[in-house]
């Protein structure tokens, strides 16, 4: 017979990979099959379940359907959904409806939404130079892991949450891209511009590069209205020990900082402009600011300034917006 059905626990194994199923059907001669209940996959490092499985052996090419998961053991990352495509020639997945991805971390967890996930794996030609003069430099192929988010993507970390249209993680450069009006909480901080990238450093960030309309927002006061802003065109912000402490700005810089005395009472606001500026946080309170070029300030006693004179243009606090749980990724 050319189709072989299995109505108990059943393994098949081949070079490519390692079949569990205690329900469905293999056909030998096109080496399609269907799993159903409890069934899974299992490839090189990477564990994939699912309520049903399509596969198709020949062409590498597998549908999953109803609570899904992909589990990458060398990335120690999961992904859940309730659709997912897998393409083993191509070492890529594209995983849909309800969506969420968790990547592991020693003290952490990041949880990740979005409408869709794909990860893919991209090659890269390298140029590998001859330690002799004399041979001609070799070349090879470098693999890199990407994993895009696109569409109402939405992550929370302990430390950091955040929200963009698409987000792209690069693996092999570690580096995280938030495209199409992101929006970036460390802490204290609300961090804006057109486009944003993180690098990060042993799974851990080690700056932030704001590029465009770039804006850094906090609260100077729980309790009023008030709020301290970072603004320039183009800013980095580096960190220590998970909270940002030095900031440069690039190009048309502004800064709004309310002043407190020994007695922690607020007795004015501090307004500065300049072309660049190089700031110094800590614990979300400045510590310095320092004036590359051409720099004017203001200060205002507490009592003086209009609201007018308390909001750089641009400004916008999205805190509504802010998961501030792994389940407010969805929303």
């Amino acid at each position: 017979t050319e189709t072989v059905y299995f109505l108990g626990p059943t393994t098949i194994e081949s070079n490519q990979n390692l079949i569990y199923t205690e329900n469905g059907w293999y056909n030998t001669t096109t080496n399609i099959s269907e799993f159903y209940g409890n069934s899974y996959l299992y490839s090189e490092n990477r564990f994939i379940y699912g309520d049903s499985i399509y596969y198709n052996r020949e062409l590498g090419v597998g549908k999953i359907t109803c609570n899904a998961i992909i589990n990458d053991t060398t990335a120690k990352l999961e992904i859940h959904g309730d659709d997912v495509i897998m393409y083993e020639k191509k070492d890529s997945a594209i995983i849909t409806k309800e969506a969420l991805l968790m990547q592991f971390m020693d003290n952490d967890t990041l949880f990740m939404h979005a409408d869709t996930f794909k990860i893919y794996t991209s090659y890269q030609k390298m140029i590998i130079q001859d330690s002799l003069a004399l041979n001609q430099d070799s070349t090879t192929t470098d693999t890199i892991r990407n994993l895009l988010a696109y569409h109402n993507a939405k992550f929370f970390k302990s430390d950091m949450q955040g929200k963009a249209d698409s987000i792209v993680y690069n693996f092999a450069d570690s580096t995280v891209n938030f495209y199409t009006e992101p929006v970036i909480w460390s802490n204290e901080n609300q961090l804006t511009a057109d486009f944003i990238y993180l690098l990060l450093s042993n799974k851990e960030i080690h700056s932030i590069y704001l590029k465009e309309k770039a804006f850094i927002i906090s609260k100077a006061d729980s309790l009023l209205p008030n709020f301290n802003q970072i603004k320039g065109e183009n800013m980095v912000g580096y960190f220590l020990e998970k909270k940002l402490y030095k900031i440069e700005v690039n190009k048309q810089a502004e800064t709004i900082f309310f002043a407190k005395d020994d007695a922690e009472k607020y007795i004015g606001v501090n307004k500065a402009f300049g072309n660049n500026m190089l700031i110094f946080l800590a614990d979300n309170t400045l510590k310095s600011v320092t004036f590359i070029k051409d720099p004017e300030g203001i200060f205002y006693p507490i009592k003086e300034p209009s609201p007018k004179d308390l909001i750089l243009k641009g400004f916008n606090w999205d805190e509504s917006k802010k998961p501030m749980d792994k389940f407010g990724v969805f929303y």
